[in-house]
C-alpha cells in the first residue's frame, strides 16, 4: 500500500497539494472537532475521511505507561491535559479519554485542557498530568509547563498506535 504524509498546515506537503482522490485519509487527531468536520474533507474533497485515533482503549494504555516510566505512583489522582476544541464533540472526546484512562489506572481522571474547552490546565492543581497530544509543540510546551510534580511525554511513537491507524484505515475502506 502508499502511504502518504500531508499536513494541514504548518508543515510539508500540505494535505490539499497530495493526489488523495480515492484514498482513505486517516487523521491523526484524538479527538472530533473541526479539523476533522471542515479542514479533513475541505483538503481532501475525493478521498475518505476515517475517524480519529482517538479516544481508544490502546491509547489509554500508552498513557498509563508514560505516566508511570514519569513516576506516578499507584493510587494517586490524574489530570488529563488535551488541546481542546470549540467543538463540543472534542471536548466530549477527551472526557470520554479520561474515563478510558481511569479504567485503566483505576484512579479518577479528570480532563482538562491547554487550548479550548473548561476546565482550563491552568486552572487545576495536578499532581500527575498524562499528556493527551501525540507530539511535541506549542501545547505540549504548555503542559510541560504546568508545574505538576509528574508530566508524562506526549503518546509519541508506539507499535499499538501503529496499530489504531490501521484499524481505523481498515474500518473507513467500506466506504470507497
Amino acid at each position: 500500500m502508499d502511504v502518504l504524509v500531508g499536513y494541514l498546515d504548518h508543515n510539508e506537503p500540505r494535505l490539499a497539494d497530495l493526489a488523495t482522490d480515492g484514498a482513505v485519509v486517516v487523521p491523526m487527531l484524538l479527538a472530533r472537532g473541526y479539523h476533522l468536520a471542515i479542514d479533513l474533507p475541505a483538503a481532501a474533497p475525493g478521498a475518505i475521511v476515517a475517524d480519529p485515533i482517538g479516544p481508544d482503549p490502546r491509547i489509554a494504555q500508552i498513557l498509563a505507561d508514560r505516566l508511570t516510566v514519569a513516576g506516578w505512583q499507584e493510587g494517586s489522582p490524574v489530570v488529563l491535559a488535551g488541546a481542546g476544541s470549540s467543538d463540543p464533540r472534542g471536548i466530549a472526546d477527551v472526557r470520554m479519554a479520561a474515563e478510558q484512562l481511569g479504567a485503566v489506572l483505576r484512579v479518577e481522571v479528570t480532563p482538562a485542557f491547554v487550548g479550548a474547552g473548561e476546565p482550563a490546565l491552568s486552572a487545576v492543581e495536578p499532581l500527575a498530568v498524562a499528556s493527551y497530544l501525540l507530539a511535541p509543540g506549542h501545547f505540549a510546551d504548555l503542559v510541560a509547563d504546568c508545574g505538576a510534580p509528574v508530566i508524562s511525554a506526549p503518546i509519541g511513537a508506539d507499535p499499538r498506535l501503529a496499530e489504531l491507524v490501521m484499524r481505523r484505515y481498515d474500518d473507513a475502506l467500506p466506504l470507497l
